[in-house]
């Protein structure tokens, strides 16, 4: 269905209600809310239930249902929050293509890549800093953010926070909190995932939170974003990435690659010593006596 489409939708809950209209759910069968920022619900814990009802202009009499809070995203355009209705049927009948068919809802929660399966970093939320820091499982990372796994139960604390501390281990060994911001909250088969974003800091992170990859002729642990090309042997970036950890918690980097001691003069990136191609555009980095490089 296309954004502008009218379908009014209201969200009633503990005598309370929220009008916003119908969008075309992403990556679910589940009607999908929009709210705009000023008149949205708020702090819901997934899994909450409320009582959905939508209308058109076309529509004779609005149609209702009970309905499960399974996601929740902030856009540009405001929030959006995704429902599962109890009955499915009714809504199909009165507004056709807008909901799913099925009876288990646990086939209706999204499973993402378990590519950081083990390791754990500690969250605080910023809204309750007074509170016990909070452990979940990475799930998935990015250069901008992180995929956090948290048990179910710790919902109703988590719902309201929209920036999450969360401790990173540096290369050096020293831990920091980095501040993120909550991007999406979606129920999973195991929990509930926090997509979050990392905020700038006014400290300068040498690094950014990039996953790992492993060149063919050898060279591990290469940054995914930062080395298009392997600094061993100039091959481009291949295979799959995985997150990196060390001691099993999320690391950030000073990788051995990344230094100041040699500038390519393809295209002017700077590496350390120990790189012989440039992880940029591959030129090969020659160090002559003098102390000026050389292109290939």
């Amino acid at each position: 269905m296309a954004r502008n489409a009218e379908v009014w939708a209201v969200v009633r809950r503990l005598g309370e209600s929220w009008t916003g209209r119908m969008v075309s759910a992403r990556g679910f069968d589940q009607p999908c809310l929009l709210f705009s920022a000023e008149a949205a619900p708020p702090a819901i814990a997934l899994g909450t239930q409320v009582e959905l009802g939508l209308a058109t202009r076309r529509m004779a009499k609005a149609v209702s249902s009970g309905a499960q809070v399974i996601a929740v995203e902030w856009t540009p355009e405001g929030v959006e929050m995704s429902l599962d209705p109890d009955d499915p049927e009714l809504f199909k009948e009165a507004i056709p293509g807008l909901v799913t068919h099925g009876d288990d809802r646990r086939n209706h929660v999204r499973v993402f890549p378990r590519t950081g399966d083990g390791i754990q970093v500690s969250v605080r939320i910023q809204e309750d800093l007074a509170g016990n820091p909070l452990l979940a499982r990475v799930t998935d990372a990015s250069t901008g953010g992180l995929g956090l796994l948290f048990p179910y139960d710790l919902e109703e604390r988590l719902c309201f926070a929209r920036v999450l501390l969360v401790e990173l281990e540096s290369a050096g060994g020293e831990s920091r909190e980095v501040e993120c911001e909550v991007r999406n909250r979606t129920l999973v088969v195991d929990g509930v995932r926090y997509g979050v974003e990392f905020r700038a800091s006014r400290e300068p992170v040498p690094q950014p939170f990039e996953p790992l990859w492993d060149c063919s002729c050898g060279a591990t642990g290469l940054l995914a974003a930062s080395h298009l090309r392997c600094p061993a042997c100039g091959r481009p970036q291949q295979g799959t990435t995985r997150i990196p950890h060390r001691n099993g918690r999320l690391s950030a980097t000073l990788h051995p690659y990344q230094g100041t001691a040699q500038t390519c003069r393809g295209c002017g990136a700077v590496w350390s010593a120990e790189a012989k191609h440039c992880a940029r555009c591959g030129l090969v980095l020659a160090r002559p006596r003098g102390g000026t490089l050389q292109g290939p």
